[in-house]
């Protein structure tokens, strides 16, 4: 996987996720696809692009994604930046802690990138850290976008009690939870 294919799944992925959860909602409400064909083609369809359209445009899975980065991937990166500082330098241990802890990493880590990209062996890793890339988004996209589906169900089940509905609310519930647990 390169970066043009990680950014491009990266906007098809909620459109899908949208389509699918939101094709199952109204296939539940009608008890029929036959009835929905028409509704999904002509209306599902490009009310899933509009909604993956702003889910992109305003950034909603960024709201996760920066704080999922931070903590995980730019602890790591900067793990593997503190290992490129040459041995005669002699930074100890404190020194490069200090390091790893100030924004300078931020500054390195185009020179990091560079690096990869001039080495035949770390390039195919790379592919690699863009496929993690696209699963930990689509995780975070099946989080959000489940979370707030699932909160419509509940909201059509107040005032349509149909409990096919409410079941479908909380099984999007729960597969929304077991994505922010992993």
């Amino acid at each position: 996987m390169n970066l043009s294919s990680l950014k491009k799944w990266r906007m098809i992925i909620p459109f899908s996720i949208h389509l699918l959860s939101l094709s199952v909602i109204f296939i539940l409400i009608n008890d029929s696809i036959d009835k929905v064909e028409k509704v999904i083609r002509y209306l599902l369809y490009p009310g899933c692009i509009l909604l993956g359209f702003f889910y992109i445009v305003f950034d909603i899975r960024d709201l996760i994604w920066k704080k999922e980065k931070e903590n995980y991937v730019g602890s790591q990166i900067k793990s593997e930046l503190i290992k490129l500082v040459p041995k005669s330098l002699k930074c100890t241990e404190q020194e490069k802690e200090e390091l790893k802890d100030q924004e300078i990493w931020r500054e390195l880590n185009g020179i990091y990138w560079d690096i990869i990209d001039n080495d035949s062996v770390l390039k195919e890793g790379k592919a690699h850290f863009y496929s993690n890339g696209i699963l930990y988004t689509t995780v975070i996209d099946v989080f959000i976008i489940l979370g707030f589906i699932s909160l419509l169900c509940f909201i059509y089940y107040f005032f349509e009690n149909n409990s096919k509905i409410l079941i479908s609310g909380f099984f999007f519930l729960i597969i929304s939870i077991i994505c922010k647990i992993v």
